[in-house]
C-alpha cells in the first residue's frame, strides 16, 4: 500500500490499489479484485509477466518449433540415425532363411527391415495360396478360384528358391560391397552355404 499512498490524492478521483499494480481512476469499469481492471494500462501491465514466463518456458507446446528450432530437429535425427552402427549381414544366414522361410519373407526382413514390402508381399501371397490349395484339394483340382488364389502362394514359394540361390552362389566380396560395406566385416561363407543352396 506505500505506492499507493505516493499517489496524489485528487478529491477520490484516483482509486486505492495494492502494491505493484497500476492506480486507476474511480470511473473506469472493472471486473473483479481491485486494480484489475479493463484498462489499456492494466492490460499492458498484466502482459509483462506472461511474456516473462513465455520467455523462460521456451517454445510452446502448442505450436511446431520455427526457426532454429526447426532447423535442429532434422539435425539431431540424422545424426542419432547416423550414429547408429551398421549391422553386419551374413550370407548363409539369408540363404538358409531364404530356403527354409522365403515364403514368409524371412530373407528380406533379414536383409532389409520390417518395412520392406517385397517381405509384405511374401506374406501376403501364402496367405492367398494355403487357401487356394486347400480349395483345390477339396475339390479335386476343379475350383477356378482355387486355381486363382494358389498362383501367389506358388510364386512366393519359387522366388524364395530362387533368392537362396542367387544369394548362395554370389561371391563374398560382392556380397560384402553390397550389404556390409560400412561394417569393416567380411564375410566367410565356405563350403556351409553351397550345402544350404544344394539341398
Amino acid at each position: 500500500m506505500s505506492e499507493a499512498r505516493n499517489i496524489p490524492a485528487q478529491q477520490g478521483a484516483w482509486r486505492a490499489t495494492p502494491a505493484g499494480h497500476v492506480a486507476i481512476p474511480r470511473d473506469t469499469p472493472h471486473h473483479g479484485p481491485v486494480g484489475r481492471g479493463t484498462s489499456p494500462r492494466h492490460r499492458a501491465t498484466a502482459a509483462v509477466p506472461a511474456a516473462r514466463r513465455r520467455m523462460r518456458v521456451g517454445v510452446s507446446a502448442t505450436r511446431p518449433p520455427t526457426g532454429l528450432a526447426a532447423c535442429y530437429l532434422p539435425l539431431t535425427f540424422m545424426s542419432t540415425v547416423a550414429s547408429r552402427p551398421a549391422r553386419f549381414r551374413s550370407k548363409t544366414v539369408t540363404a538358409a532363411l531364404a530356403f527354409f522361410f522365403g515364403s514368409l519373407g524371412a530373407h528380406r526382413f533379414y536383409l532389409y527391415g520390417m518395412r520392406d514390402l517385397f517381405g509384405w508381399a511374401h506374406i501376403a501371397g501364402m496367405l492367398l495360396g494355403v487357401p487356394g490349395f486347400l480349395l483345390l484339394k477339396a475339390t479335386e483340382r476343379a475350383s477356378t478360384l482355387g486355381w486363382l488364389l494358389v498362383m501367389p502362394g506358388a510364386v512366393s514359394l519359387l522366388a524364395a528358391f530362387l533368392a537362396a540361390i542367387v544369394y548362395g552362389l554370389r561371391p563374398d566380396d560382392k556380397w560384402d560391397a553390397q550389404f556390409n560395406a560400412h561394417t569393416g566385416q567380411h564375410s566367410e561363407s565356405g563350403w556351409t552355404v553351397i550345402f544350404v543352396v544344394i539341398f
